[in-house]
Formats: C-alpha cells, structure tokens, sequence
C-alpha cells in the first residue's frame, strides 16, 4: 500500500511552486507514494481534478496569516491520517506546518525552500529574516530547489557540510516541447502573424520586477517595429503595471492575457523569454522556456544553475538598454537543439522524481 505524504502549499496562483510539487506527483511511483496536498482558503483554483483521479486528496485550510487557525487545521490532518512525512514548501512560512507537525510527533519534517529574499522588500525581507531560524530549528529534512536557495534558507556552512539535500525545478520536456500547432494557434488567437514575441510568465509582484520588463521592451520597440511583448498571469501590481505601460506609450504593444491553464502552448508562440527578477530560489518558467526551445535572458540575481542551455545569458537590472541590445543580438535559434539540451540534462522531471523517491525511501 502506498505510502501517504503530506505536501503542504500556500495559496494557488499559478505559482512556479504548486506547479513543480504537482508536476512531481504526476510522476511519482503512486503504488510507493501518494500526496495529500494542503491548500489555502483564497486560491485562485483548487487542486486539480486529474490529480485527484490520480490518488491525491486535497485539504483546503485557513490561510497562513491567520496563524492560530492555520496550525489548527494542519494538526486536525496530521492526526485523522498519521503522516511519517509531512513536506513543506512555504519557504520561512513553512515555520507554522512545521510546528504543527513537530506537535504531532511528526518524525520526518521537510523543508522544502524555493525562494531568498530581494533586499528591496523591507518588510518581506524582514518577516523571512525573523522565521528563518525557527524553520531551521524545526525541520528534520532540510532542502532546497538550487544551491542558491539552500545557502539562503541554511548558511553556507551547513551546505558545504552536506547537510542540504537540493531538488532540482524538473519539468515535463514533452509538455513543454515546441509545437507549431501550437504556436499557430495562439498567433492567430492574438493576431501575432509576422510579430516578433517577447514572452515573460510571472505573477504581478514585486519580485518579477515588471516595471523593469515595461522599460526594456520601450527601448526595445524603438530598435524592432515587429515587436510584442506578451505577460502571462495576474497579481497585485498588474494595473500598476497596465498604467506604467500607458506612461511609456507601448500599451498598444503589450498583451496582457491575464491567467493562462495553457502556458505550453504560449512557450511554442513566443521567440524568446526574458526574467529580469529581483529574486528566485530556481524560476521553473525559465526550464520551462528551455524545454520549448527559447532563448533566455536572467537577471543575474539568478543562480547560475539555470544556465542548462547554450541559450541562457546573465544580464545586470541596471540598464534596459542592455537587455534590448541583447534582445537585438538573439536571431532565430535552434529551438529543437536548445530543447534536447534541456531533455537530456539534469532538469528533466523524471530524473528529479526518482532522486525524490530515493529521498523519502531514505527516511527511515
């Protein structure tokens, strides 16, 4: 009988988190292991249906900042199912699943870190600073998905010890692969034909450094008439970010498709994607783009362990007019040679599930 783990979210909103964790199950071994995932109240979607016909249950719980109730309702779980491993990947928010789990003599208690911290988002980064050595405290099982991540969350002598066990952000390369179907599709749904497309899949958060994408695609649009920019998703900053466009004059360039169940499809109608965060654990739209052949323009806030493609470039947040000379430089790539770098390298969701399986066998 196949054992019955844990996996606590946050809210879901379209996030990179909630998509690795449910890709992950996808490919699990279900006769090994099974997820019962925790979700909160305030989602823009539940868990869905196709996991759930896979073997997953699903618990919608109080949200996170309603800390009491919150402990309340993961204990309630823990104690009606008996969890030997209960796998978290709120990053320092984790702190409170986990203390509901160390209440319930939970003997394996993972922490799964995904993110760091940007240094502009003073009271964000304040709040992770305070949690950050309680979640330590706490976990049995401290990971992380890139070595970025684990020295933020864990220090860097417990990484250089070995302490930190690192899963990759692995994606599906068969998803995501490049499909002219596909891209024929959502050009014609967009009105794309003879555009050159500037893709970028990202909740409207500080974070994503929006504002900054609006300011390279304005020195960009002066070099190539044919360009668009699409954004993909939805979030707080998203009529800041409408306005900003307007003050630039590139409104009239800019698709704004709000939430997309689609992103496979829209990777193969974009030409190239470009993520100039402030911060990230391991984006896994930026794998994502790789496993669909585009080119990838990084800030260098992003670790380096994204370069898993000859397609990868680092740029500095300094100068939008670095990225649009960049941008200028990028001609038509080699879609399926960059995309077969990406299956065969060590982001490849099959290869990150059984490091997975092999981990929590070891739990012993």
């Amino acid at each position: 009988m196949a054992e019955r783990i844990l996996c606590i979210l946050g809210k879901l909103k379209s996030g990179g988190v909630e998509s690795i964790m449910f890709s992950y199950y996808k490919f699990l071994d279900k006769e090994k292991y099974q997820y019962d995932f925790v979700y909160e109240e305030g989602s823009e979607y539940d868990v869905p249906d196709e996991l759930i016909d896979m073997g997953a249950r699903a618990y919608k719980v109080s949200s996170v900042s309603s800390p009491i109730k919150y402990i309340g309702d993961i204990r309630r779980i823990i104690k009606k199912n008996g969890y030997r491993i209960v796998h978290s990947n709120l990053n320092t928010l984790s702190v409170f699943s986990l203390f509901a789990a160390w209440q319930c003599g939970v003997k394996y208690r993972i922490l799964h870190n995904h993110s760091t911290s940007s240094g502009v988002e003073k009271k964000r980064d304040l709040i992770k600073k305070i949690l950050r050595p309680f979640n330590k405290m706490l976990t049995t099982a401290p990971c992380a998905c890139s070595e970025l991540a684990a020295r933020w969350m864990y220090g860097d002598r417990a990484f250089e010890k070995g302490n930190i066990k690192v899963f990759r952000n692995g994606v599906d390369p068969e998803r995501f692969s490049y499909n002219s179907d596909y891209r024929s599709e959502i050009r014609k749904e967009f009105n794309l034909e003879n555009k050159r497309v500037i893709g970028h899949i990202g909740r409207f958060m500080t974070q994503k450094n929006h504002l900054f994408i609006i300011d390279i695609f304005y020195e960009y649009s002066k070099i190539d008439d044919t360009a668009v920019l699409m954004l993909v998703g939805s979030g707080e900053l998203f009529d800041s970010v409408r306005e900003y466009a307007k003050e630039k004059g590139v409104y009239d360039r800019i698709i704004f498709t709000g939430v997309r169940r689609d992103v496979e499809k829209l990777y193969s109608a974009f030409d190239v994607f470009i993520l100039p965060s402030l911060y990230e654990g391991l984006p896994v739209v930026g794998m994502e783009a790789c496993a669909a052949g585009l080119p990838l323009l990084l800030s260098t806030n992003i670790t380096r362990e994204c370069s898993v493609t000859d397609a990868v470039a680092f740029l500095p947040i300094d100068s939008p007019s670095v990225w649009a000379e960049e941008l200028v430089k990028i001609k038509d790539a080699d879609r399926q040679k960059i995309a077969e770098q990406m299956a065969h390298g060590p982001y490849n969701i099959r290869a990150c599930v059984k490091e997975l399986e092999e981990y929590y066998s070891n739990l012993k």
